[in-house]
C-alpha cells in the first residue's frame, strides 16, 4: 500500500519539478528588450476608447457563478443516475439533501434578484 503512494508521490515531485525547470529555463532564455509601443495596451488592432476601468454589472459574474454550480450539480447527478437501481436508500437521500441545497440556492438567487425572469 505504502508503494502505491511512493509511486503518486514521485510522480508529483517529478511533475512540479518538470514545470519549476520549464519555467527557470523559458525565463533565463526569453529576451526583454521593453519599448514604449509594446508596453501599450493594444484591444484587437484597434485604438482603445476610454479607461480600460470599465464597470461590469455584477449580475453578469452572479449568472456565471450560478452556471457553474448548476453545471456541477448535472456533474454529480449523472453517475448517480447511471447507478440508480444499484443504490440504496441511503444515496437516494443523500441526493435529495443535495438537490434540496441546490434548489435552495436558486431560489436565494432569484429571490435576491439575480436572475430575473419576467
Amino acid at each position: 500500500m505504502l508503494v502505491q503512494y511512493a509511486i503518486v508521490g514521485i510522480i508529483l515531485v517529478g511533475a512540479i519539478g518538470f514545470a519549476m525547470i520549464a519555467l527557470v529555463l523559458s525565463r533565463l532564455l526569453q529576451t526583454h528588450r521593453p519599448y514604449k509601443e509594446k508596453n501599450e495596451i493594444y484591444e484587437c488592432g484597434m485604438p482603445t476608447i476610454g479607461t480600460a476601468w470599465v464597470r461590469f454589472k455584477l449580475s453578469y459574474f452572479i449568472v456565471g457563478l450560478l452556471f457553474l454550480i448548476f453545471d456541477a450539480a448535472a456533474l454529480f447527478l449523472f453517475p448517480w443516475a447511471m447507478e440508480f437501481r444499484n443504490l440504496d436508500f441511503y444515496a437516494l437521500a443523500e441526493m435529495l439533501i443535495f438537490l434540496v441545497i441546490i434548489f435552495a440556492a436558486l431560489i436565494y438567487a432569484v429571490k435576491e434578484g439575480a436572475i430575473k425572469w419576467l
